[in-house]
């Protein structure tokens, strides 16, 4: 059962390359009570900048993976030329 259960958050990663393998994974740490403020934050950046940025990792002490992912459709020079600019409005945003 405890494998069952470990087994989605063990294939996060390889999903979210299936989807796209451009992407750029990083680590951020939120006080537990700012976690609901977050996630419709990251909606609004994965808006803004047409990507996705799905998050998952370790909530019970604040310590996330939001995982910036490059739309198949969107341009690299696209991609390469706003990344800077998503992660700085990411880390902001924490």
């Amino acid at each position: 059962a405890e494998r069952r259960m470990w087994r989605p958050r063990q294939s996060m990663a390889e999903a979210f390359k299936a989807i796209c393998p451009v992407q750029s994974i990083e680590d951020i740490v939120v006080p537990l009570a700012q976690i609901p403020d977050l996630m419709p934050e990251l909606d609004r950046l994965s808006q803004q900048y047409d990507v996705l940025i799905p998050c998952y990792g370790h909530a019970g002490d604040g310590n996330l993976h939001a995982t910036v992912v490059k739309r198949p459709e969107t341009p690299m020079e696209k991609w390469e030329a706003e990344l800077v600019q998503i992660l700085e409005d990411l880390y902001r945003a924490v």
